[in-house]
């Protein structure tokens, strides 16, 4: 599949309303911090304040208890959402057939197991807006989190952006807590390490030492599925971007908790299936001459 060439004026749209974005956030907490302009860390103080009283999410500590999504803000307000999935041509192929027929059962529950992290994370915040297309049953009952790391609840306006886009804390206890409430939950487990081993043209998943995710999974009987983001490495090219989703797959174990040995069994089939499903569809994404690299 050949990457679409967006429009000058959709190429503008993308750069400003991203940058935008963030450069007002920097400058927003630079004002906080060191009060830049005469009387500009007053009235950032008060804006905030005004956030957390009168928007989703303002209560301390909510992204420990089940987060703050505001669906009607990831589909239709995020200023760089639909932007960014046009100019990045984001579509979902359709999952495999037995994942649309076990997230359409009354109880379903999995966790999504999502590669490469990239050199940003964009495309997870951009992907928010469309999940209901692709996971219609869960954001239907809201039941969808994403794991995020502490540090961005610490940092005004990201801490809202990252709740709004349906994110709680990183920490085992809420990730316990959420699928103990019957959610699904988005896991990168490559984390910063996968993060700052991107490089453009090649594939690469930090995954050999990455076992929490399916222990977690084994320990709460919750299927897992792969994701794979077939995207370029995100580098800020007009790349196609595919995402697509294999088949959840449920781990066997004896007791309450795996042992080492079915620990390491699962995490050996689940890089299996990660493989396959890149290789599967990497030819039609446009990537057909790169391979998967475990790292």
């Amino acid at each position: 599949m050949k990457d679409t060439k967006p429009s000058a004026l959709l190429k503008a749209k993308a750069y400003f309303s991203m940058n935008g974005m963030m450069g007002f956030i920097i400058l927003f907490n630079l004002c906080l911090l060191f009060n830049i302009i005469p009387q500009s860390r007053f009235y950032a103080l008060i804006t905030y304040i005004a956030i957390r009283i009168l928007l989703p999410g303002g209560a301390f500590g909510i992204e420990h208890k089940g987060g703050a999504p505001w669906r009607h803000f990831s589909e239709n307000i995020l200023p760089f959402g639909a932007t960014l999935r046009s100019y990045l041509n984001l579509t979902f192929e359709t999952p495999a057939k037995e994942f649309i027929e076990q997230e359409a059962l009354p109880d379903a529950q999995f966790i999504f197991a999502m590669f490469p992290h990239g050199c940003g994370a964009e495309y997870r915040i951009v992907m928010d807006g469309v999940m209901q297309n692709v996971m219609p049953n869960i954001i239907a009952k809201d039941n969808l989190r994403t794991l995020a790391a502490s540090v961005l609840f610490n940092i005004p306006l990201i801490r809202e952006l990252s709740l709004w886009t349906s994110c709680i804390n990183a920490s085992r206890t809420s990730a316990e807590n959420a699928l103990d409430k019957g959610r699904s939950l988005i896991v990168l487990p490559g984390g910063e390490t996968e993060q700052i081993m991107t490089e453009y043209g090649k594939e690469k998943v930090y995954l050999s030492k990455r076992k929490g995710f399916i222990k977690l999974a084994m320990r709460k009987n919750v299927s897992v599925v792969p994701i794979f983001g077939l995207l370029g490495s995100l580098c800020p090219l007009p790349k196609n971007t595919t995402i697509v989703l294999g088949t959840p797959l449920k781990f066997e174990m004896d007791g309450s908790n795996p042992t080492p040995h079915e620990l390491d069994v699962a995490h050996a089939l689940f890089t299996k299936e990660l493989i396959a499903l890149f290789d599967k569809h990497k030819k039609s994404a446009g990537y057909g001459d790169r391979q998967l690299q475990i790292i």
